[in-house]
């Protein structure tokens, strides 16, 4: 007897939007013939392309070396699940023990910063309590995100697979300072760029 009146409100509630439902079906009908269309005449969706390329760079925190070897690759697939989650697949993700590179397509329906925020929040908390991992481990505050043309993907897949190559005898600061200058990117300030 105690759920009667529960059950008696829900098929009210059911009845209720039964009635909306039909309403609104028969409101749509009648607006679409008024319009001139004919009656369950199908609506078509408008379509929305995107192929943006995106080569995010940031590093640790202090430029510490904490990607070591011993986790670096299962860093690289964890960052490559949360960029999968918000639509925007990577094509290679590379480290060296202070900072990483990735190569992705950005979806069209994230912001970049939203994206570059996650892929950052998530692996740092899942680094803390990992095997091999630090219970210090942060990311710098800022990022370098530069857009890639289609014919240049190759190119840039090849020079993140080379990281430990070229930081044999580049520091990672004299690497961002070749990307602003190759960019254009006119609002680099270095004192903000690698203060974090």
């Amino acid at each position: 007897m105690g759920h009667l009146p529960y059950d008696n409100t829900r098929q009210q509630r059911g009845t209720t939007q039964l009635r909306e439902a039909t309403y609104d079906n028969t409101r749509q009908r009648r607006d679409t013939t008024q319009l001139g269309a004919a009656p369950h005449e199908k609506k078509t969706m408008g379509q929305s392309l995107s192929q943006l390329y995106i080569h995010l760079t940031f590093g640790t925190k202090g430029r510490l070396p904490w990607i070591i070897p011993k986790i670096e690759k299962r860093v690289h697939a964890y960052m490559a699940g949360t960029l999968k989650e918000y639509e925007s697949p990577a094509l290679v993700i590379n480290s060296v023990p202070d900072h990483m590179h990735i190569l992705f397509r950005l979806s069209k329906n994230y912001a970049l910063a939203k994206v570059v925020e996650e892929v950052k929040k998530e692996s740092s908390k899942w680094i803390k309590n990992i095997a091999g991992g630090t219970k210090q481990f942060k990311w710098q505050i800022g990022y370098g995100a530069f857009s890639v043309s289609g014919s240049k993907v190759d190119v840039v897949k090849k020079y993140i697979l080379r990281q430990k190559e070229h930081h044999g005898y580049k520091t990672y600061r004299e690497e961002i300072e070749e990307f602003v200058e190759q960019y254009d990117v006119i609002e680099y300030d270095a004192k903000y760029f690698w203060d974090d």
